[in-house]
């Protein structure tokens, strides 16, 4: 989990990550459903859930050879700005936040939720700079720079 505000100033949020751990073998799929909470840190209440699309059940591009077979979620990563970042062994890299404030971060909303498929596991957690982004899976590091 990660501990931060939701905003700037805001009031402390904490993330938490839920979800089983994907399979390594892929003879052995289990459709996994997994999602993100922020909990508001004095009361436990839910402020929003981040639903991730059904996964296959299976670490994405694993194979039995290279024995990478991460957890299911690195650890959140939370900017100032109060968006999280958070890598999924599914394949996916995430950037989500809440922009209207519904409870719900919409997948189909791009202003609630960024995602770029890289296909490998990952359980590592998101480093942010200025202007920048690293996240890390299985092969490889991802850079993502920002156009600001």
């Amino acid at each position: 989990p990660a501990v931060a505000p939701l905003s700037p100033g805001g009031p402390l949020a904490v993330f938490v990550t839920l979800g089983r751990d994907l399979e390594c073998d892929p003879l052995l799929p289990l459709p996994t459903p997994a999602r993100i909470l922020a909990l508001d840190a004095i009361t436990l209440e839910q402020i929003w859930e981040f639903v991730l699309p059904m996964g296959d059940g299976i670490v994405a591009g694993v194979n039995s050879s290279e024995g990478c077979c991460p957890d299911v979620f690195g650890n959140p990563t939370v900017g100032g700005d109060g968006t999280v970042y958070i890598n999924w062994s599914g394949g996916w890299a995430y950037a989500i936040r809440d922009a209207n404030g519904d409870g719900t971060v919409d997948m189909d909303d791009s202003s609630e939720v960024t995602a770029f498929h890289h296909g490998g596991g990952s359980n590592g957690n998101t480093a942010l700079a200025p202007g920048m982004a690293v996240a890390p899976s299985c092969w490889q590091l991802l850079g993502y720079a920002s156009d600001a």
